[in-house]
């Protein structure tokens, strides 16, 4: 037998690797759980950084290449002759440069899902990859195009942000903003379709065979040349001025409607009360039959008429 001494001081020496040994396949354990397959386990707390940080470097369906982030980036584009981009948050402008190309400025939790041209169509599209926060901002999507390309189709649509181009010809146009402005300037098309839920659409020195415009709470206001025109705006303004060739409806419920434009019969219906060339009708009035003609309704605002220019 070992004396007592002896005996602690061997237990000591046995104790010591043992421990030694814990440690280490505790530290094991541990970064294996934090890299699997050599990656690091994403948290709700570095998930985004984690998204910010993903970078692609790899060809796409345009023929070009993208090395950009899902939230930022610049890419050059194959040539299209139409456009559709269904965004959540940011601006979208349509602009005339030197080729086709695309740039992008997303919200901090908004990334890009599609981006690709296929069969001469632009497809771009954004979703939100985790809960809303407020971001103050600048988020855009550019979409340039060189100044003699020919468009037949543009689609753009956007949740929250606000939508323009000006100086193009584009058969058909579809634009629509849950949240801000629509505003086109000096556009020629065969087929304008317009929707802002909660702010102003503006169309100023455009030409349209059809126009269809409608907002829920904010200003409608036109000015051009167009054939057959539907305003619709809940409590906002409706307003045209130029020259129109077929039927104008133009409604709302407690904004003003104001028509500046040569017409040839008109029905008008306001429990405010409807003037004409500077004279009050009452509150219905209507005259002739041909054709310009303008109906328009107002239930708790003005109508305004100037048929002589």
């Amino acid at each position: 037998m070992y004396p007592k001494t002896t005996r602690q001081k061997r237990f000591s020496y046995l104790f010591l690797p043992v421990m030694l040994c814990f440690l280490a396949l505790g530290f094991s354990g541990c970064g294996a759980q934090d890299d699997k397959d050599g990656k690091t386990e994403r948290t709700p707390e570095n998930y985004t950084q984690n998204v910010e940080d993903e970078k692609q470097n790899t060809p796409n369906n345009s023929g070009g290449v993208q090395s950009n982030s899902a939230r930022a980036g610049e890419q050059k584009l194959d040539k299209f002759t139409a456009i559709e981009v269904h965004a959540q948050a940011p601006d979208i402008r349509l602009i005339k440069g030197d080729g086709y190309s695309v740039r992008y400025q997303l919200h901090s939790r908004e990334k890009l899902s599609k981006l690709e041209v296929q069969n001469g169509v632009l497809y771009l599209e954004t979703i939100m990859d985790s809960q809303w926060a407020p971001d103050e901002a600048v988020h855009e999507i550019v979409i340039t195009v060189p100044s003699r390309a020919k468009l037949e189709r543009v689609d753009l649509n956007t949740v929250g942000g606000k939508v323009s181009l000006s100086d193009f010809k584009i058969p058909t146009l579809n634009l629509s903003s849950a949240s801000d402005d629509i505003d086109i300037k000096n556009v020629e098309s065969e087929s304008m379709v317009l929707h802002s839920t909660a702010d102003d659409i503006s169309v100023m020195d455009c030409t349209a065979k059809t126009l269809r415009a409608d907002s829920t709470s904010d200003d409608i206001v036109l000015s051009g040349t167009f054939g057959d025109v539907q305003a619709e705006t809940a409590s906002g303004t409706c307003k045209l001025n130029g020259k129109v060739t077929g039927k104008v409806q133009m409604n709302t419920v407690s904004g003003n409607i104001v028509l500046n434009a040569p017409i040839e019969s008109l029905t008008a219906e306001s429990y405010r009360g409807v003037t004409v060339d500077g004279v009050s009708k009452g509150n219905v009035f209507s005259f002739g039959s041909g054709t310009p003609q303008a109906n328009l309704k107002s239930v708790t605002g003005t109508i305004t008429v100037q048929t002589k220019k």
